[in-house]
């Protein structure tokens, strides 16, 4: 048998029923230890899907500082979990190995936001979920908190974002007349005042379109950022927490330590019995805290 070819070029372009190995070296190897991993906070499951709700500060996947007890690293701890304790049930069976596979990412949230994830059971359901999420067919509804008080108890942001040209931040956002079309609708449903004394509202938001950050930046451009969003508020507050340099001010200006942001709702077709889901997800008490 020939030796395989080594690739190295970026962007190399496939042939059908090309085989592709990809070998990472044992120092790069992520060992799965269940015992290290948190719990999980399944709010829907059945054969095919899972839906959790995942607390604000938890990583979907590892990444830089963040390479143990991740979303995904939780969901396999659990899967193992059940297979040892005979209680997993009827899911399907994993193709390439004996036993059911385990659970699959459907989508992600950022670190800081909070809320509902779905997960998919086996690669058929993987792919529909996946390709309904491209298609815009699933539902979201976030909630969030934000400062002041919008005018209108409800409107539509139609503003255009694209990468800001101007930050330090290299995944920073921005309103860009030449960006990629995006709408946001948002209803106050709200409002109070924080600990030193300022208007805050919460507001539940329906993004049209999946742009990053969306709702973060299409808020803060009407006026009214997230509390607690370091990058579209304030982001020398930002590049100090990326350095562990935040000082008191900093953190008595947030409030918040992370941005108060929650994905609250998720409607989905049943990508194996085609019936319309429907899952929520309460407003975890940091948020709700600030409302008084």
């Amino acid at each position: 048998m020939d030796e395989p070819t080594v690739e190295r070029r970026a962007g190399r372009k496939l042939l059908d029923r090309s085989l592709v190995v990809v070998v990472i070296p044992e120092e790069l190897q992520l060992a799965l230890d269940p015992g290290t991993c948190g719990p999980i906070d399944l709010v829907h499951e059945d054969a095919a899907v899972l839906v959790i709700d995942k607390p604000a500060g938890l990583v979907v996947h590892p990444s830089g500082r963040h390479l143990t007890d991740t979303l995904i690293q939780r969901l396999h701890a659990d899967h193992l979990r059940r297979i040892e304790a005979g209680t997993l049930g009827d899911v399907a069976t994993d193709p390439l190995a004996p036993g059911p596979m385990p659970p699959k990412l459907c989508h992600r949230l950022d670190r800081e936001t909070s809320g509902l994830v779905l997960c998919a059971r086996d690669p058929r359901s993987h792919a529909a979920l996946v390709l309904d999420f491209e298609e815009r067919r699933i539902d979201k509804r976030y909630l969030a908190v934000v400062h002041g008080v919008p005018d209108e108890p409800r409107g539509d942001v139609h503003l255009e974002l694209g990468p800001s040209l101007v930050s330090e931040v290299r995944l920073k956002v921005a309103v860009q007349a030449d960006g990629w079309p995006s709408h946001t609708s948002y209803e106050l449903l709200d409002s109070g005042r924080l600990p030193d004394g300022r208007p805050c509202s919460l507001v539940a938001c329906v993004p049209h379109t999946g742009r990053q950050h969306q709702i973060r930046v299409h808020l803060a451009a009407i006026g009214h950022p997230l509390v607690g969003d370091k990058l579209y508020d304030d982001e020398g507050i930002f590049l100090r927490a990326a350095n562990d340099e935040l000082t008191g001010a900093d953190h008595q200006s947030l409030v918040l330590p992370r941005h108060a942001l929650h994905n609250e709702l998720l409607g989905f077709t049943h990508p194996t019995t085609g019936a319309k889901v429907e899952v929520r997800a309460e407003l975890p008490a940091d948020m709700a805290a600030l409302l008084g």
